[in-house]
């Protein structure tokens, strides 16, 4: 597993968030969004973890939120 793969990491976290491993799942979202700060599905994947499984506090969920929203005005689950 190459760690400095963006596309890998993102599919990691994304399938440890859905085995219900979230604090491993917060954990790859944070390095998918140092491989790349403007990916708007890793924001997206990390405030879900934030916000849904209170990891960590909402308002840091909103700050994950309200990048995707500012940079993809379409993304519908972002508003929801």
């Amino acid at each position: 597993f190459d760690q400095s793969h963006f596309g890998a990491c993102i599919h990691l976290a994304t399938q440890l968030a859905n085995t219900g491993e979230m604090q491993k799942a917060e954990k790859y979202f944070k390095h998918c969004i140092k491989l790349n700060p403007v990916s708007v599905p890793a924001h997206f994947g990390l405030g879900k973890i934030l916000h849904q499984y209170g990891i960590n506090h909402f308002s840091d969920a909103l700050l994950h939120y309200k990048y995707v929203v500012d940079n993809d005005p379409q993304h519908f689950k972002a508003f929801c």
